[in-house]
């Protein structure tokens, strides 16, 4: 599950997804708790086996400058 994209997200945290079922499914569920699950499944939401892209302007130019830096090795 991934969070809704009105929310500016990219990946959830035990905070963020115990403010989502509280706000939008009226669920109370402790961060603490959340944390222990994903603990204990060895889940790791942070982790994506995708690549995003910025859409941020500057981004452009500094991912052409690193990229650069290792194209002259």
């Amino acid at each position: 599950m991934s969070p809704p994209t009105d929310s500016g997200l990219s990946h959830w945290s035990t905070w963020t997804l115990a403010g989502h079922f509280k706000q939008r499914e009226g669920i109370l569920v402790p961060w603490h708790y959340i944390a222990r699950i994903w603990r204990e499944e060895n889940l790791k939401l942070h982790l994506s086996g995708t690549f995003k892209i910025s859409i941020d302007p500057a981004c452009t130019g500094s991912v052409s400058d690193v990229a650069g830096l290792y194209a002259l090795d």
